[in-house]
Parts: structure tokens; C-alpha cells; sequence
């Protein structure tokens, strides 16, 4: 990762190089996996509320993104 960001490359490349470390070690599924579970608590936890507006508001990002 130091060498992407620090190495006299294109920002493009760097960006490229670290994706793919970022895929080769399973950090983005983790990252992925963390937010999935975070959402879905998220929603767990709003059913408690009121319903209003707001909460509906809320509600809408904890929606899976895919």
C-alpha cells in the first residue's frame, strides 16, 4: 500500500494497485460483510421507533446497496 501511494506513479495506477490488494486479502468482502450486518442491525433497531418520517428517512440508508 505504501509503495501505490508513495511510488511516482499515476494516481489511476496507485488506485488500481491498491484495489487489488484491497480484493487479493478479502478486506473489501469483510468491509462489505461489516456494513451488510451494521445496516441490518440498524433496521432491527428502528422498527422500535415511532414511525415517522424521520424514521422512514433513516430507514432508506440501511437499505443494501446491492
Amino acid at each position: 500500500m505504501r509503495r501505490a501511494l508513495l511510488d511516482e506513479t499515476e494516481p489511476e495506477l496507485a488506485l488500481c494497485r491498491i484495489r487489488a490488494v484491497l480484493e487479493r486479502t478479502g478486506a473489501l468482502d469483510t468491509a462489505h460483510a461489516m456494513a451488510d450486518d451494521h445496516a441490518r442491525r440498524a433496521r432491527e433497531l428502528l422498527t422500535r421507533l415511532p414511525a415517522t418520517a424521520h424514521v422512514r428517512a433513516l430507514a432508506l440508508l440501511t437499505r443494501p446497496a446491492h
